[in-house]
């Protein structure tokens, strides 16, 4: 999945700067070298939970794993 040339990579998850689970509300990934990067700011001693989404041509393709936090 992060390899994947066709689309949009997306940090989606429960806060509302992660789209409240929406894809389409999620943050913007951006390469960075060989990986992806993805900047926000929250408040101190938030736990969250997230997973990553690839947006393309077929629709959301959600991360196969449990949430991350």
């Amino acid at each position: 999945m992060l390899g994947a040339p066709d689309g949009e990579l997306r940090l989606v998850g429960s806060p509302p700067e992660l789209g409240h689970w929406d894809p389409d509300s999620g943050l913007r990934g951006r390469r960075a070298g060989d990986g992806w990067a993805f900047e926000a700011a929250f408040a101190g001693g938030s736990v969250l939970e997230y997973k990553l989404v690839l947006l393309g041509p077929g629709g959301a393709v959600w991360e196969q794993r449990p949430n991350r936090s």
